[in-house]
């Protein structure tokens, strides 16, 4: 997609709009976000989660139930699965690992909902 065609979609969106860069991410326009950052943590419903579009290792409160958040690896459905059967709260939200389809923080609360 042009970036024209990106930043005229973004600003259609309604809602709080965070941007978390990712490393392709130098040509969109800033001033449709709210908010611009390369890590942010948010708690939604008592759940602390860590976004950012890297995988990290380690991140704030990961031994406390927090989920991080991430893209850029371009896994397969199988990566969130295996994370989720060691026990690491660790969700790839990009498209490439939840079958080409976007996927709200609710969805990736819910799929860690028991463990």
């Amino acid at each position: 997609m042009p970036v024209e065609q990106a930043n005229e979609l973004i600003g259609k969106m309604k809602g709080k709009k965070i941007f978390v860069k990712g490393n392709h991410d130098k040509i969109y326009d800033t001033n449709l976000f709210d908010e611009v950052c390369d890590f942010k943590t948010i708690s939604l419903n008592g759940v602390y989660l860590a976004l950012m579009h890297y995988p990290m290792l380690l991140w704030t409160k990961k031994n406390n139930g927090s989920i991080q958040l991430h893209g850029h690896i371009h896994s397969d459905e199988m990566y969130n699965m295996e994370n989720k059967i060691v026990g690491i709260r660790k969700y790839d939200a990009s498209v490439a690992a939840n079958g080409f389809y976007p996927v709200s923080v609710k969805q990736s609360i819910e799929f860690f909902e028991g463990t």
